[in-house]
């Protein structure tokens, strides 16, 4: 009779590949359908956003005219070193006809020390993933990729190990909730 704790460990391991497997899945979707569909995918590299964007997460933006865009939407731009940054508008200045955003991280203190010219607006945030941009940025790398690999081998391996008494017990043809020493 296949002990508890195998059944468990069993099933957990089938859990977690089609975990993994969804959630490669979801971010090699996202990455590559989002610019078919107009928008862009970015990874949540800092913590200034938290609670709301946590860490980690992957965020969908779309192109959205500078006009349109009002306090307490959430837009991702090119800050003036070049980093893309997402951060909440505060307020919508609109000097000598070009429009200008002042940005805030809902975790930071005080707003941002620069205006961000609308030349620089990337998008508003659409969607959040949550933990996805974990695996984008870890896919993203060769290391990343073979510890990835190597992981799934892992767990496939492990199920096998695990399921091997049961295949055997399926050719000779006994099931596996006979008990031992009884008749099949």
């Amino acid at each position: 009779m296949p002990s508890v704790v195998l059944i468990g460990t069993s099933f957990i391991l089938r859990v977690l590949l089609v975990a993994a497997v969804a959630t490669v899945t979801m971010s090699a979707a996202a990455t590559r359908l989002a610019p078919l569909l107009g928008r862009e995918v970015y990874v949540i590299r800092g913590a200034s956003m938290s609670p709301a964007i946590a860490l980690g997460s992957a965020i969908i933006a779309t192109r959205m005219p500078p006009e349109r865009i009002v306090p307490g939407d959430v837009v991702t731009f090119r800050g003036t070193n070049g980093v893309v940054v997402t951060h909440r508008v505060v307020e919508t200045i609109v000097e000598e006809g070009e429009r200008f955003f002042r940005t805030k991280g809902d975790a930071n203190a005080t707003e941002d020390p620069f205006l961000v010219p609308e030349g620089a607006l990337i998008g508003v945030m659409e969607a959040t993933l949550p933990m996805v941009g974990f695996v984008m940025a870890m896919m993203a790398q060769p290391s990343g990729l073979f510890s990835f690999a190597a992981g799934l081998f892992a767990c496939y391996f492990a199920l096998s190990i695990l399921e091997e008494p049961a295949t055997r017990r399926a050719r000779a043809g006994t099931s596996r909730w006979v008990r031992r020493g009884t008749p099949a």
